[in-house]
């Protein structure tokens, strides 16, 4: 006859294993990912390179890292999420379209106003010509005095390098009046015209002017 007996507990008080040996554990002892830690759990870990060591992780399963980690042989571009803070210094060349300070302005319409614009002065000049009558002493014109004045030129016309000395509405003195020297002359016109008598000084009389007034 046979008999058939089922598993059997065995108890060992003392066993001791010599060599490396491997003991199967089942998934219910070691707990499933997100439940609690058992009072009696596997302990997972990693070497240093010469100790064992822990590994821990935060409520969502990630690993948490203290102390400093050293990171190399990066891809030279990497994707950064948040703001980030850059301090350069030096010239930083800037590329794109720029727009100059002063800006091109397109108006609607323009304000208008009327401008009068009166005629301008004409008239007939008059010439003068002449030589001083004594040297060295004042001498009147026939430009004598002129309200209506509206142009007034007066040249030193004479070859030499004589000088004559011009005064209107005055005497001129050998040191009071407008010198003018061979060739030179001064004119009057637009804002300011001396209504005045012209007169004329030479240290000689061979000197000649020429005046010619509108």
């Amino acid at each position: 006859n046979s008999v058939t007996i089922g598993s059997l507990p065995v108890q060992l008080s003392t066993t001791t294993i010599g060599g490396t040996a491997r003991l199967n554990v089942t998934l219910s002892s070691a707990t499933t990912v997100g439940a609690t830690v058992p009072s009696y759990g596997n302990l997972y870990g990693g070497s240093d390179g010469t100790n064992f060591r822990a590994i821990n992780v935060d409520s969502s399963g990630r690993t948490v890292v203290t102390g400093s980690v050293s990171v190399a042989n990066l891809p030279s571009t990497q994707t950064v999420a948040g703001t980030v803070t850059a301090n350069i210094s030096g010239t930083v060349p800037v590329s794109g379209t720029f727009w100059q300070a002063t800006q091109p302005v397109s108006l609607a319409s323009l304000p208008s106003s009327t401008v009068t614009v009166g005629a301008m002065p004409n008239g007939t000049l008059t010439t003068r010509f002449g030589t001083p009558t004594t040297a060295s002493t004042a001498f009147l014109t026939t430009a004598v005095t002129n309200t209506s004045r509206k142009y007034l030129l007066i040249q030193n016309v004479t070859t030499a390098s004589n000088v004559i000395t011009v005064g209107i509405g005055f005497t001129p003195t050998t040191t009071q009046g407008i010198q003018l020297a061979a060739g030179a002359g001064i004119t009057f016109e637009a804002s300011y015209i001396p209504t005045g008598a012209v007169w004329v000084l030479s240290s000689v009389t061979a000197s000649n002017y020429t005046i010619l007034e509108a």
